[in-house]
């Protein structure tokens, strides 16, 4: 795939369960840049930073680790894969946390009216408020029967608008605040929220 086509950027991410454990990027890290290097030697390599998980996520329960431990470990170890190799880092991690700890969006809040343990299938939080991860979803299992699935990692809507944010202002440049683009997945009193959460974090990281 490298050597397909003339790429300008290639970006390199732990997977997220080993993102806050420095010791897990090596050597697979320098293994990915010498061959990044060698097969696409025209693309500049980029860090992208990951996010930390929800806080009502099943790893933060035990009152020992928290959603700050895993912030602090991603930006100890995608600082030092950036210095390393000297890369330029997406601060997609740092944006999350900002979100989370902003007084204009907040941390999540969650339905107090759903008990996931109650639910029957096809039932969902209705009344959730501020989440930047996927949440609760049903799946029909090979036995057919529906299952309930607890998604506190990956992007929601409004997590996906605020990466894409991020990444546009990295890539190109250009300031997000004036662009016109209204997601139809996004609040529209969200979407300027967003917007600055994005353009301050990017700024601060140039």
């Amino acid at each position: 795939m490298l050597r397909q086509e003339p790429w300008d950027v290639v970006t390199l991410q732990q997977a997220s369960p080993k993102s806050f454990r420095p010791e897990t990027f090596e050597p697979f890290a320098g293994q990915l840049v010498s061959a990044i290097r060698q097969d696409a030697p025209t693309a500049e390599i980029v860090v992208h930073q990951t996010w930390a998980y929800r806080d009502d996520h099943p790893l933060f329960t035990n009152g020992v680790f928290e959603v700050d431990d895993m912030v602090a470990g991603l930006r100890r170890a995608y600082d030092g894969l950036a210095k390393k190799y000297g890369l330029r880092q997406i601060p997609s991690g740092d944006a999350f946390q900002r979100a989370r700890l902003s007084p204009e969006w907040g941390r999540f809040e969650p339905d107090p009216r759903f008990d996931p343990a109650a639910a029957k299938p096809g039932e969902l939080p209705t009344a959730e408020r501020r989440s930047l991860h996927r949440n609760f979803y049903w799946i029909k299992q090979r036995g057919g029967e529906d299952k309930l699935v607890h998604d506190a990692i990956h992007a929601s809507s409004s997590g996906h608008y605020l990466l894409g944010c991020v990444w546009f202002e990295f890539l190109f440049g250009e300031s997000v605040l004036d662009n016109p683009y209204q997601s139809p997945y996004v609040a529209a009193e969200d979407t300027p929220i967003l917007k600055r959460i994005a353009h301050a974090v990017v700024g601060g990281r140039r």
